[in-house]
């Protein structure tokens, strides 16, 4: 078995059964997509879901609308096809509030889009684990399309997931900053 780590903002698709794809989720979230039929699989995850959010994040909250639509069209090169597709989404927690800080639930909304963005595309969720106060770590395993999850408890790691997530967003802010309104960037898959 080959284990693909994904990190925040990042996605990744296969359609080997040896392949497991795992991510440490926070107030993230993680959407498993797969196409049974041709053994496509993929994820993502999103830190920020929609600019609706952006007042609160001081982030582009678009974030999560572009790692759904990367995730897709990557399992569509694949051979998937979108009417096949089923869902599993995961994480959206409340880590801050574990550690005593009150602010915008950046979990709850991550989650109301997952679960928007999936219903208006027409594509069926078949299992979640999301909210609560705990962080997850999850394995997409590739043999069976199966997801399983570990919560993470304990203040320690707790902290240590805030932290990560915290570096993350100011890493995103920064890039933000250095790039004037209006600017276009380009990427490659």
């Amino acid at each position: 078995m080959t284990t693909y780590t994904v990190a925040p903002g990042e996605y990744r698709v296969s359609d080997q059964s040896s392949v497991i794809l795992k991510t440490l989720l926070g107030s993230c979230v993680a959407v498993c997509l797969y196409d049974e039929r041709v053994h496509v699989f993929g994820m993502n995850h999103f830190l920020l879901a929609l600019d609706k959010y952006h007042q609160q994040s001081s982030v582009s909250g678009r974030y999560g609308i572009h790692a759904m639509e990367l995730l897709i069209n990557a399992m569509l090169k694949r051979g998937a096809e979108k009417k096949r597709m089923k869902a599993k989404v995961f994480g959206g927690a409340n880590v801050l509030n574990q550690i005593g800080q009150q602010h915008f639930n950046i979990g709850q909304a991550n989650v109301e889009f997952a679960f928007d963005f999936l219903q208006q595309e027409a594509i069926p969720v078949s299992s979640h684990d999301v909210g609560g106060e705990n962080g997850r770590t999850i394995l997409f395993d590739g043999s069976d399309l199966g997801v399983y999850v570990r919560l993470i408890d304990g203040r320690q790691q707790a902290q240590l997931l805030v932290e990560d997530e915290s570096q993350w967003l100011s890493r995103q802010q920064q890039q933000q900053q250095r790039q004037p309104a209006g600017t276009v960037v380009f990427w490659d898959d």
